[in-house]
């Protein structure tokens, strides 16, 4: 069973989209306009969901990106073309 969260901590760090499949979670998604760095949030996120990928989807992006620690920035409107559960 596939489910779509939103998550906020107690003190305001909050990432837009975390997905889970059977009761795992498997995607950290943060959605931008323009705004290519990653967000903060997948760093203070990823010590409580080490194997979840972060990935931002930036709808205004140049250039996609993947970073050291996995995180990835990809074209909003192209990466919910292909993307599959």
């Amino acid at each position: 069973k596939t489910m779509v969260h939103f998550l906020r901590t107690k003190n305001g760090k909050e990432v837009d989209f975390l997905i889970t499949i059977d009761q795992e979670v498997t995607h950290i998604i943060e959605v931008k306009t323009s705004n290519d760095e990653p967000n903060k949030s997948f760093q203070d996120f990823s010590h409580y969901f080490p194997k979840a990928k972060k990935i931002q989807l930036v709808k205004n992006l140049t250039r996609e990106k993947t970073y050291r620690d996995g995180t990835e920035v990809r074209s909003l409107i192209n990466w919910l073309a292909i993307f599959e559960f």
